[in-house]
């Protein structure tokens, strides 16, 4: 025989609480959301540091803070330009994606729009990402390993 004596059912309360709040705050440690930088240089010089590295090239030559492209390679600006953000014109798409904070033309990107390019659109923080769906995964998962 046992000369052990239960528990108090307080000492057991307590021992529920802390471990239900433990759980929560353990998952969220875990399972940080990812949020990027937040100012578009500040993604390019993460994204140029990525493994294999992202060339940046701004649409306007000399505000990089209005739009960049992310490329595999290096392309000419003039030739980026001709992308249309539609997901019928995907394929010509590959190795670039186009990033912005989320507004154009003085309003955001809602979420019809977002929705309506599918595996093609990425929304992170403030910014709003197009084009090829390969390369958004590498940037979603380069954002969320820094």
């Amino acid at each position: 025989m046992s000369d052990r004596r239960p528990w108090p059912r307080w000492a057991l309360a307590l021992a529920f609480a802390v471990g239900a709040a433990a759980v929560p705050l353990a998952h969220r440690l875990l399972h940080r959301h990812a949020e990027p930088p937040p100012t578009l240089a500040e993604l390019a010089a993460l994204l140029r540091q990525a493994d294999p590295p992202l060339y940046a090239v701004p649409i306007a030559e000399h505000d990089p803070e209005a739009g960049l492209y992310f490329c595999e390679r290096p392309q000419p600006r003039e030739q980026l330009q001709l992308l249309r953000r539609l997901p019928e014109l995907a394929e010509r798409w590959r190795g670039v994606v186009f990033c912005e904070w989320n507004r154009r033309l003085g309003g955001e990107i809602d979420e019809d729009e977002l929705g309506q390019w599918g595996v093609y659109g990425m929304r992170m923080g403030p910014f709003v990402f197009f084009g090829d769906p390969a390369l958004l995964g590498r940037i979603r998962r380069a954002i969320a390993a820094e």
